[in-house]
């Protein structure tokens, strides 16, 4: 899911192709719907700490990049946002 929300970006499918896109769009695959402005402001927010998190410690976004080890720290907040997504009670008890 990580890699798909950074792959919206990438193509340039979202309208503004920011952060805020991505996670229309992984929201969108988990729970089918759009977020709330609510839910999408603290995910934009989850997301920029995270980032910043992972650019001071690069060995814990290594970490969290598993086996590529790629000290990536945009990719290992991606995950983050991702693991949110898909633990929402939403996602899970999607029918």
């Amino acid at each position: 899911l990580a890699g798909r929300m950074m792959e919206w970006i990438g193509s340039g499918s979202g309208s503004g192709s920011g952060p805020e896109d991505a996670i229309a769009h992984g929201f969108r695959l988990c729970v089918g719907r759009e977020p709330t402005s609510t839910e999408s402001d603290r995910l934009v927010r989850l997301f920029r700490e995270q980032v910043s998190a992972f650019m001071e410690d690069r060995p814990a976004a290594a970490r969290m990049n598993g086996a590529s080890g790629v000290p990536d720290a945009e990719f290992a907040a991606w995950q983050v946002v991702a693991n949110v997504l898909l633990n929402l009670d939403e996602t899970l008890s999607r029918p």
